[in-house]
């Protein structure tokens, strides 16, 4: 599972997501916040399912580019 930015999700966050039942979901969504926050989830209808709070971007790193 990659996001569009690059970067893998981490394995521990990838067994949660099996554990919740939810390892075919596609579509996990971000939210940005001030600096590093991230709040991970999904959409369904009009509602957001939130799956992890991530205040340091450590769930789902990713390289910069040209950095």
């Amino acid at each position: 599972m990659d996001t569009e930015e690059g970067g893998q999700l981490l394995p521990e966050a990838l067994a949660r997501l099996e554990e919740l039942k939810l390892g075919d979901m596609t579509r996990i969504g971000r939210l940005r916040f001030m600096g590093a926050c991230r709040l991970y989830g999904f959409l369904e209808g009009n509602v957001f399912h939130v799956l992890w709070w991530d205040p340091n971007h450590e769930i789902w790193p990713y390289e910069k580019e040209h950095s």
